[in-house]
């Protein structure tokens, strides 16, 4: 999966999906950033740069699946991620979400 095909598919399940920041009116939301990249070598000592990268995911209303829908979209394209932490975010008033991934 490239950045342009992952930030087209997390579109499709929150249009409001940004690069970086997003507005703060908004109640639900997700922004990603690359921050880095992880170079990863194959059995065949072939080396890979594959883009390290955060997304933040944010919601209010109780039950949104919003999370649950970009864990099954990285699981889907075998990205391999962390769930880094779920809180309350006391300044915007929203849940938040931090996923940690490296993109295949």
């Amino acid at each position: 999966m490239t950045l342009q095909q992952l930030e087209t598919e997390l579109k499709q399940l929150c249009p409001d999906t940004y690069k970086t920041a997003a507005p703060r009116k908004l109640t639900r939301f997700i922004t990603w950033h690359q921050y880095n990249r992880e170079t990863v070598r194959g059995d065949d000592r072939t080396a890979l740069s594959l883009p390290k990268i955060q997304i933040d995911i944010y919601w209010q209303q109780r039950g949104d699946l919003l999370l649950d829908g970009v864990l099954m979209l990285l699981e889907t394209f075998g990205a391999v991620y962390t769930l880094e932490d779920v809180t309350f975010d006391d300044e915007l008033q929203r849940h938040r979400a931090i996923i940690q991934a490296v993109i295949l």
